[in-house]
């Protein structure tokens, strides 16, 4: 596999959560009621079901970045940066983009790290959330 360079930027698609997603994911790792329960919901400041902050990450994370880069991984280094700009609301499109803004090389360790920047959008173009991961990938 060839691990992008610096400068680097990828697609990664468009997801949505489904409102059963949000609820089942909070029930498992953050169970606020906002994210539980309708009427609940509706009352808070978003009024309306939202996903839990890192709900989105994962989606992307699971479903298209570890296929596509996890054999490579060694270990993640640092999660950094990470800001929730805008509610995920259920089956809302969010497209992930990445850029790759640092590359380090370890020659004397084949490996390399990587400095991931994941930039969740809405349909509209704007950020819904960013972060960033460094993580130690073995090179190919």
């Amino acid at each position: 596999m060839q691990l992008p360079k610096a400068g680097t930027e990828l697609d990664l698609g468009v997801r949505s959560l489904s409102r059963d997603a949000i609820r089942d994911f909070a029930r498992a790792y953050d169970p606020l009621e906002f994210h539980l329960d309708e009427s609940t919901a509706k009352r808070h400041m978003f009024k309306d079901l939202v996903a839990s902050g890192p709900h989105i990450f994962n989606l992307f994370y699971k479903e298209v970045w570890v296929p596509r880069f996890g054999a490579s991984v060694l270990c993640g280094l640092a999660l950094d940066n990470w800001k929730f700009l805008r509610p995920v609301y259920p089956d809302q499109p969010i497209r992930c983009r990445l850029v790759i803004s640092e590359v380090i090389e370890h020659p004397e360790k084949k490996s390399r790290s990587i400095r991931w920047n994941f930039n969740f959008e809405q349909a509209d173009g704007s950020l819904v959330q960013h972060l960033e991961m460094l993580v130690l990938h073995r090179d190919s």
